[in-house]
């Protein structure tokens, strides 16, 4: 099971699809936290399982950081890492804890959905720094395998599909939204006339 884990192509696998539900947990679903809470807990089940895969090498960083013989590439990727952990690792704790409030309505369990709001953008960022860090070593992962150049194009397919999808309906919704007395008197016409209609006599 170790072996499997510590294989290349199952670490970027996890990477990928870690990254797809960590940018489809930030779609907001109004009125419905269903949706983030199933994808968030499927993230956080990746995101644990790229920190097992790589504990290894925080393990001889910290090591290394501690004996001070770490050079300066690996001391600044070792301070985003444990930030990264820390940082996510609030997110997820005040994540389930605010289902309290939004499932159950109990209201002094809303301050943990605004830390989980914050610490979610905190925890964009750091990502963001980290997967920059690491672009070298991303980037020699997929070029050496087509299957996983394959997966991560009909992943990538698939989100912006997604995406175009929910900008056309976001954009729908606000258009409706802002021409929303013109669509309600031209339905008023339509309603009215017909119902006329029936009344008439023949």
């Amino acid at each position: 099971m170790k072996s499997i884990l510590n294989s290349r192509r199952i670490k970027i696998i996890v990477d990928i699809f870690m990254t797809v539900f960590l940018i489809l947990s930030f779609i907001r679903w109004e009125g419905d936290p269903t949706f983030h809470f199933v994808v968030g807990t499927v993230c956080t089940l990746f995101f644990a399982t790229h920190v097992f895969i790589h504990r290894k090498w925080l393990k001889t960083v910290t090591k290394s950081y501690f004996t001070k013989t770490i050079n300066h590439s690996l001391l600044g990727k070792l301070r985003v890492d444990i930030l990264l952990i820390l940082v996510w690792g609030v997110c997820i704790i005040t994540g389930f804890l605010a289902v309290g409030y939004f499932v159950w309505g109990i209201e002094w369990m809303s301050m943990f959905g605004g830390i989980h709001g914050v610490t979610a953008q905190l925890g964009a960022i750091f990502t963001a720094i980290h997967i920059f860090q690491h672009k070298k070593q991303i980037i020699s992962y997929i070029k050496g395998n087509q299957i996983i150049k394959n997966l991560l194009y009909l992943v990538l397919h698939i989100l912006l599909h997604a995406v175009s999808i929910y900008l056309a309906v976001l954009v729908t919704i606000i258009h409706a939204f802002h021409h929303r007395v013109e669509i309600a008197s031209w339905f008023k016409k339509r309603l009215f006339n017909h119902a006329d209609r029936k009344i008439l006599p023949t």
